[in-house]
């Protein structure tokens, strides 16, 4: 297993409405179900795993995605229903959709950090990119699969379909408690915009 120590995600940060409708959604399943304590997981949109085992790691994946950022401009993330992920994770997400722009700059941060021996992506193919609102990590409890089902058929009565403008990406590390801890803002500096899907 991996060492969350040596571990940083770059995510995307949902805003406005959007963030505001998601927060109420993960509260009333954690009311409903109680798997975290009072304090949440912030919600955000993963973009990439990054493994930093020394400070020259975190300075080079730094520079690598600020200047990857110059090239891209903001974007819209666009939430469309509900997806899962069943066991180990349970998890209850917003399901975020593929667009070009997102894709081509999870791509090109993903690739040059592959180049350097620095993305620590669990898994080859492409993110199916997503928010999640309530699953097994920092959770006080893991759910019951009957609990588990009971908050899937819950959440498929709600009808989510909303975007929120993305103005920069920043880096995590993997803890929220006592408070979130962020290594680097990166602000999206380019000037093509982009709106098709792929």
């Amino acid at each position: 297993m991996d060492n969350l120590e040596e571990k940083r995600f770059l995510v995307a940060i949902p805003k406005g409405k959007l963030l505001s409708v998601a927060e109420a959604i993960q509260i009333e399943l954690n009311n409903k179900f109680s798997i975290y304590d009072s304090k949440l997981p912030p919600l955000h949109v993963t973009i990439e795993h990054i493994r930093v085992t020394r400070d020259e790691d975190l300075k080079e994946a730094a520079n690598i995605i600020d200047g990857v950022c110059e090239r891209h401009a903001p974007f819209e993330l666009r939430i469309n229903g509900f997806s899962f992920f069943g066991p180990p994770y349970k998890s209850i997400n917003l399901h975020v959709e593929k667009t070009n722009a997102l894709a081509r700059i999870s791509r090109e941060i993903h690739k040059h950090l592959q180049q350097k021996g620095l993305s620590s992506r669990p898994f080859r193919e492409e993110w199916e990119f997503h928010i999640s609102l309530i699953n097994t990590v920092f959770a006080n409890r893991e759910w019951t699969e009957a609990e588990f089902k009971d908050a899937k058929e819950l959440v498929m009565k709600w009808h989510v379909n909303m975007t929120s403008q993305v103005e920069y990406l920043e880096l995590w590390r993997p803890k929220f408690k006592p408070n979130l801890e962020v290594d680097r803002v990166f602000l999206l500096r380019g000037m093509n915009r982009e709106c098709d899907q792929l």
